[in-house]
């Protein structure tokens, strides 16, 4: 990968999240056989406006299985490798809208809200 890397992400990590998600994107090159551009574009969809630090359960799981996750779906991992089938490369539209800043802040706006009421919810229960 070129340039500064975390210019890539549309998600908040640190120095080993990028390693983690270079490795992600390299298996997904190399092993699954897209370019660079949809890998880092499918990370993005995944993750973005996250924030993962080191200690987030995301790392809990080998590049391995997460490049596979984003490639052939969450279900894909109860299936023979002959019957996965790769989810819809992303489209031009979506290459581009994960880039944008406003979309990335929407996105991290809406995960912070997520989480806040999950707590609030669980406080309650």
């Amino acid at each position: 990968m070129k340039g500064d890397m975390m210019d890539y992400f549309s998600f908040d990590t640190d120095e080993e999240g990028i390693r983690f998600f270079s490795e992600v994107i390299e298996y997904m090159t190399g092993d699954l056989g897209i370019s660079e551009r949809e890998a880092v574009t499918r990370v993005n969809l995944k993750f973005v406006g996250m924030d993962l630090p080191q200690d987030h359960i995301v790392f809990h799981r080998s590049a391995e299985y997460w490049a596979r996750d984003i490639v052939f779906g969450h279900d894909a991992r109860w299936k023979p490798d002959a019957d996965s089938e790769p989810l819809p490369a992303p489209s031009v539209f979506e290459h581009w809208l994960t880039g944008r800043w406003w979309w990335v802040s929407y996105w991290r706006r809406r995960r912070r809200r997520q989480l806040a009421d999950l707590i609030r919810k669980n406080r309650d229960a």
